[in-house]
């Protein structure tokens, strides 16, 4: 019976491979030969990839049912299974067609679906998404009143370049606010200022309804070309190279494939693991990504003196917790500013919703009497009343109620990956699994949906070879994702200190009125460059240092001329007068 199920295999395979060599006009030994009948490590590779071949993998296609619901189903994954062929042979992923191959996207939030689209529209047929929460809303559900259900953001000219590539612009209008300046109270005055030298009206939203306008867009469009599948946690990857093990990978030119094993919990609460067998990894899943901590161990095992993938993670100096509400300002206040106020112990931002209505933080220090008073009802209408007046009697009673019972959120810390963000041909990093940095700007989504822009541009100037497309996207992206956190570390500072206040405000009053009297000179201040979407991070990184050594240069000049031309001419002075 051995003899017999080897000979099929040994037959099957030398057919399959002079019907594959003989358009090409080559005769070479089948790789099945070296798998059946080589070292022991191969067969032992063979019969993993046999076992991996076996599974039978399950995926979970958006589909909708009922009033615009949202529904998750179990059903097969039409996706291409491994045959045995090629898991005999170790299935190297540059024999694959490109638009054939299987590409795995951890993390489903708006980058990981707006980097699903881009390939599906490159004609890629088999990207399968996974997500660890469930799906969101529809984007026209009421649901979206809720201020827990997610936060509020800005999708400036960078994020609205990728969301315009894709198609799916004027479909978020729908549930976004235009934002063109802002109203701060300071010390109790009130300011407005209006963003007239912005090209592109910031559009806010909530990130999980960012979510649902791209998820609809992959129902209704590219359903059979990308599988999401909800409730699915990365629970171990593995990679799978088709290059001899002593030989270093990816440097150069070996190709690998990832087995990536899924932990799916379903409605009922029952959890089982599946294993995907892909070509290509993209790891979208966020601040906390098991995908990149995955990548960097193999990376660091595999060259551990080379050029890898290294996650760096900074102290939160100035760690931040906060809580939302929901605020119903009157219709006198505009509805297309960016509220906020600030003190040195108690700060709130408020970004408006479509309906009119504002999802307002509170954003205060963890273990601090704020967030004591904030926790009990009656106290959290004193501190309020204390700081923000004008903000307070716009909160109803249920409000203050809520805001006292609910938990405290925290904020990210900064982290940044590199210097590269791939492995091989079979892995790459997008999002916030590769610059984390605290959602002050909007930089975050904005970087995070370039970085699909970046990828999609390297595999169209590769003409989709992988093996080259990663490399060019790492170095499009690496040093824009460093200086992006670098910039962002540098905004994290509390201005009621002295030093907060030389090192964030003052750089930014004293870059404004520079600007404003010499722009021939002078760029503007940092945070305007950065929301320029024609400007790279690494650029604007770079004119704001060349314009503090021009500052330095003209303070020394100034500091010269007082120091010799004040005395020489006080004594010419007097040299006058004594004559």
């Amino acid at each position: 019976m051995t003899i017999r199920v080897l000979s099929c295999l040994l037959a099957s395979g030398i057919l399959c491979h002079l019907s594959e060599s003989a358009g090409s006009g080559r005769h070479e030994q089948p790789a099945a030969f070296g798998a059946l009948f080589g070292s022991g490590r191969n067969r032992q590779r063979f019969r993993r990839a046999l076992r991996v071949s076996s599974a039978s993998p399950r995926s979970f296609p958006v589909s909708r049912i009922g009033d615009g619901q949202f529904a998750v189903s179990s059903v097969s994954s039409q996706l291409r299974p491994t045959t045995l062929l090629q898991a005999a042979a170790g299935l190297a992923s540059q024999n694959v067609p490109a638009k054939e191959k299987r590409i795995l996207i951890a993390g489903a939030g708006p980058c990981g679906l707006t980097t699903a689209i881009l390939l599906a529209r490159r004609g890629y047929k088999n990207v399968q998404v996974f997500e660890s929460r469930q799906p969101p809303p529809p984007p026209d559900s009421d649901l979206w009143g809720n201020p827990d259900r997610s936060y509020c953001m800005g999708i400036s000219g960078r994020g609205q370049k990728a969301l315009n590539f894709i198609g799916v612009l004027e479909a978020l209008k729908s549930f976004a606010a235009p934002v063109v300046g802002r109203g701060d109270w300071v010390k109790g005055e009130f300011r407005e200022s209006i963003d007239t030298h912005k090209r592109v009206t910031t559009l806010v939203t909530q990130r999980d309804r960012l979510q649902a306008v791209l998820l609809r867009e992959v129902q209704e469009r590219y359903g059979e070309q990308i599988k999401v599948s909800f409730g699915s946690r990365l629970s171990g990857l593995k990679f799978v190279y088709s290059k001899a093990a002593r030989e270093p990978p990816g440097y150069p030119g070996s190709h690998c494939r990832v087995r990536a094993t899924f932990k799916e919990t379903a409605a009922d609460g029952q959890t089982e693991k599946q294993t995907w067998y892909g070509d290509v990894l993209l790891a979208t899943d966020g601040v906390s990504s098991a995908a990149r901590e995955e990548i960097a161990k193999e990376a660091e095992r595999r060259l551990p003196n080379g050029p890898t993938v290294k996650a760096t993670k900074f102290e939160n100096k100035n760690e931040r917790l906060y809580k939302p509400i929901l605020v119903n300002f009157p219709d006198n206040w505009r509805r297309d500013l960016n509220y906020s106020g600030r003190t040195k112990d108690l700060n709130f931002d408020a970004l408006p919703l479509p309906s009119g209505e504002y999802i307002l933080l509170f954003l205060f220090r963890p273990d601090s009497e704020e967030e004591k008073a904030l926790s009990d009802k009656e106290n959290a209408k004193a501190l309020v009343r204390t700081y923000f007046p004008e903000v307070a009697k716009h909160i109803d009673e249920q409000t203050w109620e809520s805001l006292a019972q609910k938990p405290s959120s925290k904020l990210p810390a900064f982290s940044v990956c590199g210097p590269e963000l791939h492995w091989t041909d079979c892995a790459c990093l997008l999002g916030d699994s590769c610059h984390t940095v605290k959602p002050y700007f909007g930089l975050g989504v904005n970087a995070a949906l370039e970085d699909g822009l970046a990828l999609n541009e390297a595999l169209e100037e590769t003409g989709d070879d992988w093996s080259r497309a990663l490399p060019r996207y790492s170095a499009k992206r690496a040093a824009d994702a460093r200086a992006l956190v670098d910039m962002s570390r540098g905004f994290d500072e509390d201005p009621s200190t002295l030093w907060g206040f030389m090192n964030f405000v003052f750089p930014l009053i004293l870059d404004t009125y520079l600007n404003r009297l010499a722009p021939f000179l002078f760029a503007p201040n940092s945070i305007r460059m950065l929301q320029d979407d024609r400007l790279t991070f690494g650029y604007v990184q770079r004119r704001k240092r060349l314009d503090r050594l021009i500052q330095a240069g003209a303070l020394c000049s100034v500091v010269a001329f007082l120091r010799f031309a004040v005395p020489w001419a006080g004594r010419s002075v007097r040299t006058a007068l004594a004559a």
